[in-house]
């Protein structure tokens, strides 16, 4: 049988060794595909493995989404908190946009003017104390009421912490307005001590860490403030 493509005479070799060139080229470069998706593959679930979980940590100081979430954290959830009445002043005070104001009199006129607030708590702590007069920048969370505390986060403006208790030490901070100096008098609360003190949290009643914030920035929230001493 006559060969339809004949090689051309002395070349047969060579044709040969020029396919197998061919083949192992072939061979080489799915075996350089195949391991550099490997390699991609390996790097991507060590990005998914270090990188920091953002919703843990809490967020970026001034966003407002993280408090969508929890239990007891925010003035929408006034059942949760217990005092409904007084949860309610803050519920309307965020819904008009007050959050970012330094000057909160208005509101803890309302909410010193609820009978409630005559009263001492009546349920076990901790116990629900409502953030004023910070604006944007919110109210620090520091690891201990003295000078050389480190801030471990902040609560916004109107958001609501759970005290345990009220410690007197011997710092006062510097600079406040003359109706927020109430010496030093610092509530103890729980938070999850968060990276830095920009970085914006919550406080929940069942979170078993604890930071301190400074009292003339709070005010009681459905009681008068007459919770133990730490």
């Amino acid at each position: 049988m006559v060969d339809p493509d004949p090689s051309p005479s002395g070349t047969g070799r060579a044709a040969e060794a020029h396919e197998a060139t061919i083949k192992s080229w072939r061979i080489s470069r799915w075996m350089i595909g195949v391991a550099v998706f490997a390699a991609v593959c390996t790097a991507i679930g060590l990005i998914i493995a270090f990188y920091p979980d953002h919703q843990a940590q809490g967020v970026a100081q001034g966003d407002s989404a993280v408090n969508s979430g929890g239990t007891g954290n925010n003035p929408s959830q006034c059942g949760v908190v217990g005092a409904h009445a007084s949860c309610q002043i803050l519920q309307q005070a965020k819904a008009q946009g007050d959050t970012a104001t330094t000057d909160d009199t208005a509101i803890r006129a309302q909410l010193r003017a609820r009978p409630e607030a005559t009263h001492p708590p009546t349920t076990p702590g901790p116990w629900p104390y409502a953030v004023l007069d910070t604006g944007a920048l919110g109210l620090f969370a520091r690891t201990t009421a003295t000078a050389e505390a480190t801030r471990v986060g902040n609560a916004g403006n109107l958001d609501i912490i759970w005290a345990d208790c009220l410690a007197t030490t011997d710092f006062t901070p510097q600079g406040l307005r003359e109706h927020l100096d109430v010496g030093p008098q610092w509530i103890k609360a729980r938070w999850k001590h968060l990276d830095q003190g920009t970085t914006r949290g919550l406080s929940e009643p069942t979170q078993p860490t604890t930071a301190y914030f400074y009292l003339g920035y709070l005010e009681p929230l459905g009681h008068n403030g007459d919770i133990p001493a730490c």
